[in-house]
């Protein structure tokens, strides 16, 4: 089966969604951060083994500028000094040795590395202009975790344009890792949040231009996949994340269940 065949995942997502269980914890997912830069495969899509590495592009290897959402913003102190670097290797991968990710801490001594990983979402201050600075190296991995799962796509052609959806998780180790080295990391756990990113993009080509397919560019959106445990109903409620109509539908659904 080639590399293309293996990309996998979890569908499309909206701004929440909602398993309706009147017995089970019930997961919504939140749009936490979108990314918007260039997907590197090498050698090229057309190729049947290859790998596939988020960047600014243009020749700027720092990794994709990465806004978080209004509401995460000011948790994070995003600037704009936020950039996903991440290198995803098919499983069968048999081609030559792809370039690495590495997970940095901030310390009082400046940026130390902390082990290979899959991916990473670097902060790039105290340099200005972010990731897009190509001058600006990583000085903390706020999220970094050791695998990409990628199960998922689809390609439409229009004239010259070819167009990638892609959709999977970025893996996490489960933590938090603040810059300020004086905060101990935070566990995802201790906040309601699973250790799994869903994300979902959108990426064009010019088959004409880059007819090996090399450079894809365009935005995807990651999510924090949020823990509700029961009564989901009121939790959501509260958060403002359904309407009285949502909530309505929520509770029919469960009393037929709880009558089955």
């Amino acid at each position: 089966m080639s590399s293309w065949l293996r990309f996998s995942a979890v569908s499309c997502v909206g701004y929440a969604l909602l398993a309706f269980s009147p017995f089970v914890r019930a997961d919504i997912l939140v749009p936490a951060a979108t990314t918007a830069g260039t997907l590197v495969f090498t050698p090229g899509l057309n190729s049947s083994n290859f790998y596939v590495q988020s960047e600014v592009g243009g020749g700027n290897t720092n990794g994709t500028p990465l806004s978080f959402e209004p509401a995460f913003k000011a948790l994070f102190g995003d600037v704009g000094q936020f950039g996903l670097a991440s290198v995803y290797v098919p499983p069968g991968y048999s081609g030559p040795t792809p370039p690495t990710v590495t997970a940095w801490n901030h310390t009082v001594s400046g940026p130390v590395a902390a082990g290979t990983v899959a991916w990473a979402v670097d902060d790039y201050k105290p340099g200005a202009g972010g990731p897009a600075n190509a001058s600006n190296v990583p000085f903390n991995s706020l999220f970094r975790g050791p695998s990409i799962t990628v199960t998922s796509s689809s390609t439409t052609v229009a004239g010259n344009i070819v167009t990638l959806t892609i959709s999977g998780d970025l893996n996490s180790d489960g933590f938090i890792h603040w810059f300020n080295p004086a905060t101990p990391p935070t566990s995802l756990a201790s906040l309601g949040v699973r250790d799994d990113f869903p994300f979902t993009g959108t990426f064009t080509d010019n088959v004409v231009t880059d007819p090996n397919l090399t450079n894809f560019t365009g935005t995807s959106t990651i999510f924090a996949d949020v823990v509700t445990p029961e009564p989901a109903s009121l939790v959501l409620l509260v958060s403002g994340l359904v309407g009285p109509i949502g909530l309505s539908f929520y509770r029919k659904r469960s009393a037929r269940s709880r009558a089955s």
